[in-house]
């Protein structure tokens, strides 16, 4: 019997290796996220016109992208969480919108 991943989970591991912000939720034991396995990261933010303008920002994009993520939009902080629900995994649309949420808060941050 063979140890290797199969390369979609050495993708995955290769991108939280590289992304160390974001984490994965497994779907065991979930309350409030859908029962799939999901990207998660969460962003803080130094005024709430800054937070409001990446929610804003995050659902433009995935409208384009016909892709949704989980938002939560607290206080200064922003949970998001990326996931297909087809497949209820990680796809690699998932790790590009995580990518676009990183580079989307980069730009606001220094805006």
């Amino acid at each position: 019997m063979s140890n290797k991943k199969p390369s979609k989970q050495i993708k995955i591991d290769k991108f939280i290796e590289d992304n160390p912000d974001w984490k994965i939720i497994s779907p065991v034991n979930q309350k409030y996220f859908p029962a799939n396995e999901q990207l998660f990261r969460e962003y803080k933010f130094p005024s709430d016109h800054s937070t409001n303008e990446f929610a804003y920002r995050i659902l433009n994009i995935a409208e384009k992208q016909n892709h949704h993520p989980l938002l939560i939009v607290e206080w200064r902080k922003i949970t998001i969480s990326w996931s297909t629900h087809e497949i209820k995994a990680i796809h690699q649309l998932d790790l590009d919108m995580a990518l676009n949420s990183d580079e989307l808060f980069s730009q606001l941050i220094s805006e």
